[in-house]
């Protein structure tokens, strides 16, 4: 039904609105990252913000951790060309962005130059566990690496 009142509307944007939200039913990430260009090209950040942020969280379920960093990492630069935007889809991102306790403690261990073992030795963990909890540390953050820990942590 929306498809077929998009071209009632002048301009491209209706049309773009459609392409988003029929990519964010279908849970179709490339489909979302698409819009979120676009809406860039047309000059509409919010709306790429909530678009790169929506395929961040489609990314996520997929388990690309690396694509979903890197979509939230685009959401994050667009949001903040912004006036203090507050929509649904930024909210999500932010909430995902906390960390635990624990993911914090390993996160700042790991800035600070420790290596896997010394961290996994100091907190009585198991190795597999530190890289796990910086895997999802690093999605959260949405950063792709270790290099990329103190900034994203001082912010």
């Amino acid at each position: 039904m929306i498809r077929q009142l998009a071209p009632l509307v002048d301009g491209e944007l209706s049309s773009l609105r459609v392409s988003h939200v029929e990519a964010l039913v279908d849970r179709n990430p490339d489909g979302l990252l698409a819009a979120s260009l676009q809406f860039e090209h047309l000059g509409a950040r919010l709306l790429a913000a909530e678009a790169a942020a929506d395929a961040a969280v489609a990314l996520a379920q997929t388990l690309e951790p690396r694509r979903a960093a890197a979509a939230m990492q685009r959401a994050h630069r667009l949001a903040d060309t912004c006036d203090n935007p507050r929509t649904p889809a930024l909210a999500a991102l932010s909430a995902r962005a906390q960390l635990t306790r624990a993911e914090r403690e390993i996160a700042t261990l790991a800035a600070a130059g420790r290596a896997n073992r010394q961290i996994a030795a100091e907190r009585v963990l198991s190795v597999r566990t530190v890289e796990n909890t910086l895997r999802r540390v690093y999605l959260k953050l949405g950063i792709s690496g270790r290099a990329q820990l103190p900034e994203a942590l001082d912010t």
